[in-house]
């Protein structure tokens, strides 16, 4: 993203004037004070729309400093809009100058939904990395939180290779010359010119950090068990267990193929709780319109019934008298709600696997129909992010924005304009 300064500079100005010398470009203040705000509004607007459609929303936050070492707090939310497309939108850049106690940090975040006008019971939960206060205040509001998958992966890997006492001791090695070469300038003229004469790439020394490589395919089982030892201690809360089931449970591509027979017996039956929930819910609501609308029907009949002639007869045909018969008797309609869950439940499991490249809503958009209950209740797990990536990418937006020369622009206005346009 350019500074908006950009249009005072001449040579910018120059080349406008190439393109179009009759041109007369705007002024600075014109854009900071007119343009941004406008657009600035009109995006909002639409993303306000959008989200009063969402039935569920999951979000993302975390915490980060701006190149002016000013502390903001980004809070992203996650959608599937109608048509089964994740949506993601970052709602907001939130200025935090105050300690960031649990209490500060909670009171930023239901600020932040009171804006948008979105409702905490909409929010299926939030993922964030493990910073205890960050994880007091979503707890302090009572919300569901989700460790983020990331910042686990990097811990576990980092914890796994420190109890690994030979990969401990190579790191160690290369830490020592990396520092060697690092820390003085005639060791490093000296590195680049030996490389010169062997005819090598010359490349820079590596800084401490852990990636995979393409040659990383013979990782010690000792290695995977650490890692996996780890990871197993970071994910023990029974509702996120749960939670994680239930999504992997709805996700085409898995099912239970990865879950133990406990984790699949327990994603079963909360699945079955929620969906009894929602076809009580359901019915009340239609029988009330139904109720409703029967009063309505017998008052106008009422007022009517003296000036209508005798009723005719009517006629039906074979086809309509069997079809009604043959409706009634359907065991498919006769069944009680529970069956009608239990047996949809065994049909979604029976159905198709699909590639596990394949796309999960995708699939939902194509057999939402045929599975009416679960779709809702993927419509609202599938949202879910694992990692808190999504608000951590703005930190390379807002590095960008946020500077000396632009301080007095808002940043929670350009953060927003260049993340959701």
């Amino acid at each position: 993203m350019m500074p908006i300064y950009t249009v005072e500079k001449s040579g910018f100005q120059q080349l406008l004037k190439d393109f179009d010398p009759k041109y007369q470009l705007p002024s600075r203040k014109y854009f900071s004070n007119q343009a941004i705000p406008k657009l600035y509004n009109e995006t909002k607007e639409s993303i306000l729309q959008h989200l009063r459609s969402a039935e569920f929303f999951s979000a993302t936050s975390d915490m980060w400093s701006s190149n002016t070492m000013e502390p903001y707090m980004s809070y992203t939310v996650h959608y599937i809009d109608p048509d089964w497309k994740l949506q993601s939108r970052c709602l907001q850049t939130l200025y935090v100058p105050a300690d960031h106690t649990a209490e500060n940090l909670a009171d930023g975040m239901k600020e932040i939904l009171e804006h948008w006008h979105l409702s905490s019971t909409k929010q299926v939960c939030i993922t964030t990395d493990s910073g205890a206060n960050v994880v007091k205040a979503v707890r302090d509001l009572d919300w569901l939180w989700m460790s983020c998958f990331g910042h686990n992966l990097h811990l576990a890997i980092t914890n796994a290779m420190k109890d690994e006492n030979r990969i401990s001791r190579v790191i160690g090695v290369c830490k020592r010359i990396v520092t060697a070469f690092s820390q003085s300038w005639k060791r490093h003229r000296e590195l680049s010119k030996a490389q010169l004469e062997l005819k090598l790439p010359v490349k820079s020394l590596v800084s401490d950090a852990t990636m995979a490589a393409d040659d990383d395919t013979t990782l010690t089982a000792d290695l995977k068990a650490g890692i996996r030892a780890d990871f197993q201690k970071r994910y023990t809360s029974d509702l996120t267990q749960t939670l994680q089931s239930v999504a992997t449970w709805l996700d085409p591509r898995y099912k239970s193929a990865y879950l133990t027979e406990e984790e699949c017996r327990n994603a079963t039956q909360k699945l079955k709780e929620l969906m009894t929930f929602e076809v009580e819910r359901a019915g009340n609501a239609a029988n009330e319109t139904g109720q409703r609308q029967n009063n309505d029907s017998n008052a106008s009949a009422d007022n009517n019934e003296d000036n209508q002639p005798p009723a005719k007869k009517v006629k039906k045909s074979l086809a309509k008298l069997l079809g009604q018969v043959k409706k009634t008797s359907d065991p498919g309609n006769a069944t009680t709600p529970a069956d009608r869950i239990d047996l949809e439940m065994s049909r979604y499991v029976s159905a198709p696997e699909i590639e596990l490249d394949a796309d999960p809503l995708q699939w939902w958009s194509m057999h939402a129909a045929a599975y009416p209950s679960l779709a809702k209740l993927a419509r609202k797990y599938l949202c879910i992010c694992g990692t808190s990536c999504a608000s951590e990418r703005l930190f390379s937006v807002a590095g960008n924005i946020v500077t000396a020369k632009r301080s007095l622009l808002k940043v929670d206005m350009l953060v927003f304009l260049a993340k959701n346009l």
